[in-house]
């Protein structure tokens, strides 16, 4: 498929025509799918960092301060991921692109909208996100999940599932317009430019392929403006692909992703976040185990719609897999017996509540009891026929 996608560029190419450069973007976005695609059975381990740059080119370039990371191994089978996520601190052993450790940034710490311990599963429908210590849960289409993730592939700025990327989005002519910008050259590097625009026009992607590593992006750019207005579309995020591992049969990882964003300041400061890949099996086999998680017995599921309600608990330790996500979805709904016919605890919330009552109602009614017979006992007046 990857040869096909680098085919239809080499032979797009029609020196005059109108349409050159919109062919080659639409070639290109093939090549990029065929490439992103291929990796449908992986194992990756990758470190995720974030802190501030005093400028976007120093944050490509490793010159940075970095105040949070995470440590993830991400398993993809088909239509089935999952990840896990460990926190990790800069004290424990990160270092910069020259092997020296890194000081951080003020207090190091593992801020959770960044980084909790934790596992996520996906069978191209149904979620599950698990923070340790928190309750499980659940997630359908119509409402999905907006954990605290990350992918390589999708180089930092397109849906981490791979649901949302050029090659998709090439397939939605009623949703994005596809332009090309023709061959671009960016850090003396050869690239492919297509533009995809929403049809509303408030949001834009950039993306340069690079021919040279299977059709990977080099850079992401994805620009905005208020709803409703018509001022220039403003630079949002950027990503930049600066390493990436030629994985053999025309297929190519990124290994090294680096996202900015502006800080707002007037300045060239930048908030970013770089993905550094520590290993990448593209031809892993998993086993049964590779995406059963055992969470403790007590654990708490819910179906997120309905927000805070009661779900249930888990009577066991029992394995979840992506294909079991279905009947949690069911069981957290309606609170069904499980699997081995055993019926699920509910959530003694009631039971906490209730028993709070109780106590109340016990003891109000203990100094009732206390008060009247205190009142039975104390001596009570007498009167006699000439009393005034």
């Amino acid at each position: 498929m990857l040869a096909l996608g680098v085919f239809l560029t080499r032979v797009c190419r029609l020196p005059g025509s109108d349409d050159n450069s919109s062919v080659e973007a639409r070639a290109a976005t093939l090549g990029y799918g065929a490439n992103l695609r291929a990796f449908d059975h992986l194992r990756c381990e990758f470190t995720s960092r974030q802190g501030t740059a005093a400028s976007a080119e120093d944050a490509k370039t490793g010159r940075m301060a970095v105040d949070r990371a995470c440590d993830s191994v991400l398993f993809i089978d088909g239509s089935n991921i999952r990840l896990d996520n460990r926190g990790v601190s800069v004290q424990e052993g990160h270092k910069n692109r020259k092997g020296e450790p890194l000081a951080g940034t003020g207090l190091v710490r593992l801020a959770r909208d960044f980084c909790v311990q934790s596992t996520y599963l996906w069978n191209g429908v149904e979620e599950m996100v698990h923070d340790a210590g928190m309750a499980i849960n659940v997630y359908t289409p119509d409402l999905p999940a907006s954990p605290a993730a990350n992918n390589p592939l999708a180089t930092g700025v397109f849906d981490w599932r791979l649901q949302m990327t050029p090659d998709r989005m090439a397939g939605l002519p009623g949703q994005f317009d596809l332009i090309g910008e023709g061959v671009q050259t960016l850090d003396g590097r050869p690239t492919v430019r297509a533009r995809f625009i929403t049809r509303s026009g408030q949001t834009a992607w950039v993306v340069d392929y690079d021919p040279a590593r299977g059709y990977l992006p080099y850079r992401v750019q994805r620009l905005s403006r208020p709803e409703g207005t018509n001022v220039p579309l403003q630079l949002e995020v950027e990503s930049w692909v600066t390493e990436a591992k030629d994985c053999g049969k025309g297929r190519f990882f990124p290994t090294r992703v680096v996202t900015v964003s502006p800080v707002g300041d007037g300045t060239s400061t930048v908030l970013f976040w770089e993905t550094l890949v520590k290993s990448v099996d593209p031809d892993f086999k998993p086993t049964p185990e590779t995406f059963a998680y055992r969470p403790s017995a007590g654990t708490p599921v819910i179906y997120f719609r309905s927000g805070l309600s009661p779900g249930f608990e888990l009577d066991r330790s029992e394995a979840i897999r992506p294909s079991d996500l279905p009947s949690l979805v069911e069981r957290a709904k309606l609170r069904l017996p499980n699997v081995t016919g055993e019926v699920v605890r509910r959530p003694r919330w009631w039971l906490w509540a209730g028993g709070g009552l109780g106590s109340v109602a016990l003891l109000l009614l203990g100094l009732l009891i206390v008060r009247r017979l205190g009142r039975d006992k104390s001596p009570r007046p007498t009167s006699t026929p000439n009393s005034p």
